[in-house]
């Protein structure tokens, strides 16, 4: 199947329309959040309490170490959003070219603990 300008201008406005529905639902967001609209309500853990973790590990920090950061969220049935916005009211933000956030993963030693995945 042979791409157009039209499939590619309909596939631009489908991802400025996502845009604009995440930038609407965390207004207040000090990084960019891209994971899917869809996957908002995806539930990360029915734990009751977890760690978020930022390593600040990238190369944006080789000159300026910065300490490991801990985000604590408590809840039932914790969604992506839910996390979200625990670290929106947290004060999260990364001050770097990693400003893109891709979703968050359970650590292989922790049943609580939960790295934050940023990109550029």
């Amino acid at each position: 199947m042979e791409y157009t300008n039209l499939d590619e201008q309909y596939e631009k406005e489908q991802i400025d329309a996502e845009a604009a529905l995440l930038y609407n639902t965390f207004p207040k967001a000090k990084f960019t959040i891209s994971i899917n609209y869809d996957e908002l309500d995806t539930v990360i853990t029915n734990q009751p309490s977890i760690i978020l973790i930022y390593n600040f590990d990238c190369y944006c920090y080789r000159k300026n170490k910065r300490k490991t950061e801990y985000y604590y969220v408590r809840g039932k049935n914790i969604t992506n959003k839910y996390l979200i916005q625990s670290l929106i009211e947290q004060g999260f933000y990364p001050d770097c070219n990693h400003k893109f956030l891709e979703g968050f993963m359970k650590m292989n030693n922790s049943a609580f603990k939960y790295e934050i995945l940023m990109g550029s």
